[in-house]
């Protein structure tokens, strides 16, 4: 045992000269590098704006007002044809609408007190402003009701309204008076259906899924250079509103209504709640002395205007001077819609200056920009 204990010892002391022998040549041979860091971007994804909004057929909004029954009472032979029968007659209704109706899978015509629908559909990452907008014209003598009417005696009343989809009840629908009749509300975006994209010569981009590709790798003209990886997700269905106009006659209608041209027009429209105001403005405004010592492009969004044409200063934010040597204050990047404040001008600061940058748009708008000492 003590022979064999004699052996371990001397391999553990022949390793520890190895090590002492190694140590001074790593010591003797120290390295250093450095790395910089490259940024990938940034890409906004509230960018996807698409929304399908149908025109209205050309007779879409015509209307018969029927309030003394004649179709009816005469089984509708005014109207019959080859393709329309008594049976294309909503038989509970005195105003009626060209409509079609599925029959054997067939659309057929009919007619009913409510109009084919128009329906909007967002294609987009956010939510939009919709709104739909109604009058009746040429009803005079006519009182215009805001509930079906059901009396057949008294002055002649017509009921007209806008029929939404929507799911919340106070916007289902709204009976258009004398003052019109307005839809307001709003159609969810889905961001699930987008994705960011590398397209060759473009950078990144946030675009819609096409339901299977993920990852490839296209150029400009949208031509596959790489295959990527398949998802497999199925687009959720986009949100909508639809809406139609229905309505109702009540009252008693007389020859004197004959001479009358009643109508309705409605204008309808979405807005992107995201998009840029029409005057110009500037994400940030205000500048402090204390944060920068370097030049400050101020970006701006021109809105209806091309061009900066100029800036003028106040100290009292009253007043207005114009630089004799702007060049030594700032520059101006039409290009680039921009204007890049000098930075001795910033740390040159001993109290607070406004400044007023002018634009080329029909109403010479400014933005006005603040540089505080602090």
């Amino acid at each position: 045992m003590k022979k064999r204990f004699r052996v371990l010892t001397t391999v553990a002391v022949s390793a520890a000269m190895i090590m002492s022998n190694v140590m001074p040549a790593l010591a003797a041979n120290d390295g250093s590098a450095t790395g910089s860091a490259a940024y990938e971007g940034y890409v906004e994804q509230i960018s996807a704006f698409t929304v399908q909004v149908p025109t209205a057929a050309a007779n879409q909004f015509n209307f018969t007002v029927d309030p003394n029954g004649l179709l009816a009472g005469t089984d509708y032979a005014r109207q019959l044809s080859e393709d329309i029968t008594a049976a294309n007659f909503d038989t509970t209704a005195n105003l009626y609408f060209e409509n079609t109706k599925k029959v054997n899978d067939a659309d057929v015509k009919w007619f009913t007190n409510s109009s084919k629908a128009i329906k909007m559909e967002n294609q987009s990452s956010y939510d939009v402003d919709v709104e739909v907008t109604a009058a009746v014209t040429g009803a005079t003598g006519i009182t215009l009701v805001n509930a079906e009417p059901t009396a057949t005696t008294g002055d002649p009343s017509l009921y007209l309204a806008i029929v939404t989809d929507d799911t919340d009840t106070d916007k289902q629908t709204i009976a258009i008076t004398s003052e019109g009749g307005s839809y307001e509300s709003e159609i969810a975006g889905v961001p699930g259906n987008f994705m960011i994209r590398y397209i060759e010569g473009e950078g990144y981009k946030y675009v819609q899924r096409t339901n299977t590709v993920t990852t490839n790798k296209y150029n400009k003209n949208g031509d596959v250079v790489t295959e990527g990886g398949q998802d497999g997700v199925a687009l959720t269905p986009w949100n909508t509103v639809s809406f139609n106009l229905t309505g109702k006659c009540g009252g008693a209608w007389t020859a004197d209504q004959s001479a009358l041209t009643i109508g309705v027009s409605l204008t309808w429209k979405v807005t992107d709640p995201e998009a840029a105001p029409n005057g110009p403005s500037a994400a940030v405004t205000t500048f402090k002395k204390s944060e920068t010592t370097a030049d400050i492009d101020v970006e701006f969004n021109y809105g209806s205007a091309t061009a900066i044409t100029g800036v003028k200063y106040s100290s009292d934010g009253e007043t207005w001077a114009t630089y004799t040597n702007p060049a030594k204050f700032y520059t101006i990047d039409n290009d680039n819609n921009k204007l890049t404040v000098k930075s001795t001008f910033v740390t040159g600061l001993s109290a607070t200056r406004y400044w007023r940058v002018y634009f080329d748009d029909s109403e010479t708008t400014y933005v006005t920009l603040t540089f505080t000492a602090d």
